[in-house]
């Protein structure tokens, strides 16, 4: 990972400046700013409602016909059961350890954004066949004001859990930054076809996950084919002086 300057004053080169100079980075007016994080809220329960019921439901089904057909079979026979039984078992391992990830991430707390986006990156690697490559700038705990964290994420996690999802997408680039006062996460990806006629809907998503982070989500074609999502949330960084002074004061009696 690499370490940048952590001065929002000072900005860095953009780019991509995709927005319109007179659009606002802040996203939503203050007064309709909770509604929008309840519906946000109400949006990520209704997705994991539905893959409850849709992925891991449908496995437990699977898992007890599976079950019932091998204790049927001959006991000579059990054995390329028990192989499917297995299986089944590891995919129903993994789409709750998914989902459990989904309900608490990573500890943004102690691991920061950086450090967080790190181990749950790897944890995808391990777990799919999709190579996650990735250029994270370093952001100490405490650095990032906790809702640009989880907005950040959750966007992230989003997308890179939709692509995995689309069993063909092969090859994805991540990157994390300071761009001037914002931070920007960027997913690049090959098989752009694969985010589809759904674009629309989970670019949407998207924009509720970064309400909490007044954040904004554009999609950007790349010249090699690619397609790039970009995520932007404003922010104040908190400089490593605050932070020491901080941690003074709690170690005081």
């Amino acid at each position: 990972m690499r370490n940048p300057s952590l001065d929002c004053a000072t900005p860095t080169p953009a780019l991509h400046d995709d927005e319109s100079s007179n659009a606002s980075p802040l996203g939503p007016k203050p007064s309709g700013f909770f509604s929008e994080i309840l519906a946000s809220q109400e949006t990520e329960k209704d997705s994991l409602a539905r893959r409850l019921h849709d992925e891991v439901g449908q496995l437990v089904t699977v898992l007890q016909l599976t079950l019932t057909r091998v204790r049927l079979q001959p006991p000579d026979r059990r054995e390329d059961g028990f192989g499917e039984l297995e299986r089944i078992a590891r995919e129903l391992g993994r789409q709750v350890h998914d989902l459990a990830m989904d309900l608490r991430p990573a500890p943004l707390g102690k691991l920061g954004l950086s450090g967080a986006l790190e181990d749950y990156l790897d944890d995808v690697s391990e777990r799919s066949q999709v190579r996650v490559r990735r250029s994270l700038d370093t952001f100490r705990p405490g650095q990032l004001p906790r809702e640009t964290e989880v907005g950040l994420f959750r966007g992230v996690q989003q997308i890179v859990r939709g692509l995995r999802e689309s069993g063909r997408v092969r090859d994805v680039f991540i990157s994390l930054a300071q761009d001037g006062d914002q931070i920007v996460a960027r997913v690049e990806f090959d098989r752009p076809e694969q985010f589809g006629a759904e674009a629309g809907p989970r670019l949407e998503d998207l924009r509720r996950t970064l309400i909490p982070g007044r954040g904004t989500v554009t999609a950007l074609p790349m010249p090699d084919g690619r397609l790039m999502l970009q995520l932007k949330a404003p922010c104040r960084v908190r400089r490593e002086p605050e932070l020491e002074t901080e941690l003074d004061q709690k170690r005081q009696p």
